[in-house]
């Protein structure tokens, strides 16, 4: 890699410089300072192998206890220490010294050579660091921007990375709000989602993607911790969490709703499909507070909404599900079919891992899974894929063992 694709830090340059400087005068400091009015705006250091650090302390000493080379010029080579100044404006002043010098009469030419150069270089860093900074930072609110996300997902190393948690944030009518309250009231707005944000998901990268869009990623985090923190936001910001459990619901997750195995209760939630068992039903339920506040009578009316078929086919699903102890029965063939599924991850190399719960698994692989689901359905399985690399397992509710292992069999004939 070359030093362009790999730029050298201002420290690392500063230290290469002062080291130069201390080993041409056996010294045992060198320092660089910039003293703006009497504060020390700018300290660097560098000292011999023997000596102790001096930088804090000597930052912090009071203007009338400050060694004499950085109140004024030395250039006496007769002295112990070496001193000389620059001017950079009417207020600051830069000085570069060497102290406890070993090796008498050295001329200061040097220091004076390098003081000349030294400020400009130490303000070009800052201008290239501050550029860097604002390329991947959003300049309002200092969060990540989009140009920070596309190197995340360029860079990320899967190895690394267990689980990654994903919230996606839109400020609803922010264009509107700047007409009406003026744009520095609204940068105020986009400032303040930021940070709560960040209040909430302080471990996480929290990017602004546009101007009223936000992107929360958190690595490595159980499935229920982040959705307790997404919980706890939307409850203390008064926000509305809506969760779609058409798929996950209705069992097939080991409790009636997915939600209830992660300790939260959604405001709505949406189920269908497995609600009906067959007979086409779509239902959203919501607490009694958010009904309260919601829906009064004519506010939500379609054509075969609450339908005598719909609602008795419903009634006749949850009956079945009590009847049959289906929960009770996928949790059990659920911890069945994680089973056989390791075997299979223990097995074969070109299988990454198990993901899921219960009966809704997948089976990820290196590979595209295109090939292995095409023989799957020649031989009578039928298997569906999640992306190019990840096999789908969402089996019915009442599948036994002996179905599961009829599956396993087929699909490792399709492996080989």
């Amino acid at each position: 890699m070359s030093d362009r694709d790999n730029p050298r830090s201002l420290v690392e340059i500063m230290n290469d410089v002062l080291s130069t400087v201390r080993e041409h005068y056996d010294s045992e400091y060198v320092y660089y300072i910039e003293k703006e009015y009497e504060d020390i705006d700018v300290i660097y250091e560098w000292c011999a192998k023997h000596v102790p650090w001096q930088r804090d302390k000597i930052k912090m000493l009071p203007k009338d206890q400050r060694p004499r080379w950085m109140e004024q010029e030395i250039t006496d080579t007769t002295e112990d220490s070496y001193s000389v100044f620059r001017r950079l404006d009417e207020n600051t002043v830069a000085i570069l010294a060497a102290v406890g010098v070993h090796r008498g009469g050295c001329e200061v030419d040097l220091l004076r050579s390098v003081l000349a150069y030294l400020p400009e270089a130490i303000t070009l860093q800052k201008l290239q660091k501050q550029q860097e900074y604002l390329s991947y930072h959003d300049k309002l609110t200092g969060l990540y921007n989009r140009n920070s996300f596309v190197s995340y997902t360029t860079d990320i190393n899967p190895d690394e990375l267990n689980s990654l948690g994903a919230v996606s944030v839109d400020i609803n009518g922010l264009k509107n709000f700047n007409k009406e309250f003026g744009r520095d009231y609204g940068d105020e707005v986009v400032i303040r989602v930021g940070e709560v944000l960040e209040e909430y998901f302080h471990t996480a990268n929290v990017y602004r993607m546009t101007g009223d869009e936000y992107l929360v990623l958190v690595e490595n985090i159980t499935y229920e911790e982040f959705m307790k923190q997404v919980k706890a936001l939307c409850e203390e910001r008064d926000i509305l969490m809506i969760l779609d459990e058409i798929q996950c619901g209705m069992g097939r997750c080991g409790e009636y709703y997915a939600w209830q195995r992660y300790g939260i209760k959604p405001d709505i939630m949406t189920s269908a499909k497995a609600l009906g068992c067959g007979v086409p039903v779509g239902a959203f339920m919501m607490t009694e507070k958010v009904a309260a506040h919601s829906l009064t009578s004519g506010d939500h009316g379609t054509t075969y909404g609450g339908n005598p078929l719909a609602g008795a086919a419903i009634n006749a699903v949850l009956d079945l599900f009590e009847e049959n102890h289906i929960i009770e029965h996928v949790n059990q063939i659920g911890d069945y079919l994680a089973n056989r599924l390791d075997e299979l991850v223990d097995k074969y190399d070109f299988i990454t891992e198990r993901r899921g719960v219960k009966l809704m698994q997948g089976l990820v692989f290196d590979r595209p899974v295109g090939d292995i689901i095409g023989k799957a359905l020649e031989k009578g399985l039928i298997l569906i894929n999640a992306g190019s690399n990840i096999i789908r397992f969402v089996p019915p509710l009442v599948i036994e063992e002996e179905h599961v292992d009829k599956m396993i069999e087929i699909l490792t004939s399709c492996l080989q």
